[in-house]
């Protein structure tokens, strides 16, 4: 049998029109450019028909691309030094029976790109602390893109 008891509803409380409040009373700041100018909308660009290139004299625009082109975020900052090299990765094993990629088959030989990266820690820094470090690999493979 269901249950058809009917939920207790609980009177309305201050917390309940808290964010309408808000919004009510909050007035938005304004938005200027690096130089205070006011800014009247954001989210638009000035182009060259509706949809063509965009306008080079778009400052706010081109001022904005500058500021995230130029932002330093540290955690991509870490493993900005180390190296990479080219080669070549021949299976020497058949591992068909674990994996379905052609590059594992016994005998395949193909173009791979390796990076290394390392934190080497600022200038004078000693060579016995722990830092991280990384590698990627990319496989140039003939079933696709890398």
């Amino acid at each position: 049998m269901a249950n058809t008891k009917q939920p207790d509803l609980k009177e309305p409380g201050p917390s309940d029109n808290q964010l309408f409040d808000f919004k009510k009373s909050h007035k938005p700041e304004q938005l200027t450019t690096g130089y205070g100018r006011p800014l009247g909308e954001r989210s638009t660009v000035m182009t060259v028909g509706p949809r063509g290139p965009i306008l080079l004299s778009d400052f706010p625009y081109i001022e904005d691309v500058q500021r995230f082109d130029r932002e330093r975020i540290p955690e991509r900052v870490v493993h900005a030094k180390g190296g990479g090299a080219f080669g070549v990765f021949e299976a020497t094993d058949d591992l068909s029976d674990i994996c379905k990629a052609k590059v594992f088959k016994k005998g395949t030989k193909t173009r791979v790109l390796m990076r290394f990266s390392t934190v080497a820690g600022e200038s004078g820094s000693a060579d016995t602390v722990r830092d991280p470090r990384g590698f990627a690999i990319k496989m140039y493979t003939d079933e696709g893109k890398p």
